[in-house]
């Protein structure tokens, strides 16, 4: 019996290394033919998923290039609306895409230090106070460190994370961090919606329509909300209500001057693309591998982008182009602040390669378009908005 077991498994391992010899490649192409697409997929799938995966990614980087030899030979134009169009597309966004002030309570938090202490981050504040957002069952945070007593002017700087679960207190952030407060900055730190200081669980958190056991990680799952008592409000308003009161609510107890800056990087670079454009008093914004015009990530597929960046509901109304504008202009709708698009050489998020081509196809007074040779992959680097500051 023993030595059919030994007989059997050395059988099935030479049979595994054999199918895997002759995966991905033209090797007994006369058997393969007879085995269906579907089975074949499936075993590589399960079995050999290193190679399932190579395969995966070998098409995507030919659908890729395709889709880049497409529109690098393509004359891609980006034109502006009228000028009344986009007094219509900010107020629908605080209409439509933002809840009424009365749906939202804002506090300061007493309990502050056993607050960070929970994320393991209270070693990385001094000075500080921690302000808190709730609507319905969703809780947003913002902690706003506070520069020396000793500067003439306040000033503000607000920072915005991405999508990882954790408090990314990473030694980038830290390092910006740094450099503003010692350049008479109070550097405001907000994370998305469900994650990072935001996170909770699936069942501490809550609104109406909410699916049972939703995970509050994934953005998608905010996408079923639908309140009877403000069935103007659209889903995407979960996502962006939070930090958009916390930013209103610190600039009206805070005498600032009117050097207001916001960056953010990956997901939180899509909140420096979209609150800028409702919020006049941020004077420059930076989003870092944020956003980046859909035509130019159409090779992602839905599966690969996270709801809020290409929800069709909110961009039906306002599409990145509108939003860049609305970055610049003031409240008057005259171009009087800076935005700026930042993308990574390395980025395999937002190639940059396409970035290249969007700077081509489109410029405009206040906006600029920055590819950073010095990036490390999807990664902030500080470096470079501390030059811009010092610029």
């Amino acid at each position: 019996m023993k030595k059919k077991l030994i007989l059997i498994s050395i059988f099935l391992i030479t049979i595994y290394f054999f199918v895997a010899s002759i995966i991905n490649n033209d090797k007994y192409k006369f058997i393969k033919i007879y085995f269906p697409s579907e089975i074949k997929q499936t075993i590589k799938y399960y079995l050999f998923p290193n190679k399932y995966q190579k395969e995966i990614s070998d098409k995507n980087n030919v659908l890729q290039n395709k889709i880049y030899e497409y529109f690098y030979n393509s004359n891609i134009t980006f034109n502006l609306k009228k000028q009344e169009e986009y007094r219509r597309i900010r107020s629908n966004i605080l209409e439509y895409f933002i809840l009424d002030e009365d749906q939202i309570k804002i506090s300061k938090l007493s309990d502050k230090k056993n607050f960070l202490k929970k994320y393991k981050i209270l070693a990385n504040h001094n000075d500080y106070e921690i302000y808190q957002s709730k609507y319905y069952e969703i809780y947003h945070y913002a902690i706003l460190d506070k520069s020396n007593d000793n500067c003439s002017e306040k000033k503000l700087y607000i920072f915005s994370s991405g999508h990882g679960y954790d408090p990314i207190e990473t030694t980038e952030y830290l390092t910006l961090k740094s450099a503003m407060l010692d350049n008479c900055y109070d550097f405001l730190t907000l994370n998305m919606t469900g994650v990072g200081i935001n996170q909770t669980t699936h069942d501490q958190f809550d609104f109406p329509s909410k699916i049972p056991g939703a995970n509050p990680v994934s953005h998608n799952e905010y996408f079923t909300y639908f309140d009877s008592q403000h069935p103007e409000k659209k889903p995407m308003s979960l996502i962006l209500s939070g930090n958009y009161f916390l930013i209103k609510k610190i600039l009206s107890i805070k005498d600032y001057s009117d050097d207001v800056i916001m960056s953010g990087f990956s997901g939180g670079g899509w909140y420096a693309t979209v609150l800028p454009s409702i919020i006049t008093d941020i004077k420059k914004s930076y989003s870092i591998s944020g956003t980046l015009p859909l035509v130019y990530r159409s090779y992602l597929n839905n599966s690969g982008q996270d709801e809020e960046n290409i929800n069709f509901e909110f961009l039906k109304n306002s599409n990145y182009i509108d939003l860049y504008y609305l970055s610049t202009l003031d409240d008057n709708f005259i171009s009087k602040r800076t935005h700026v698009q930042i993308y990574g050489k390395n980025d395999v998020y937002f190639e940059a390669r396409f970035a290249e081509l969007f700077k081509k196809s489109f410029s405009l007074k206040n906006f600029k378009i920055v590819i950073d040779e010095n990036s490390l992959g999807h990664k902030l680097n500080p470096n470079l908005l501390i030059q811009f500051l010092e610029n």
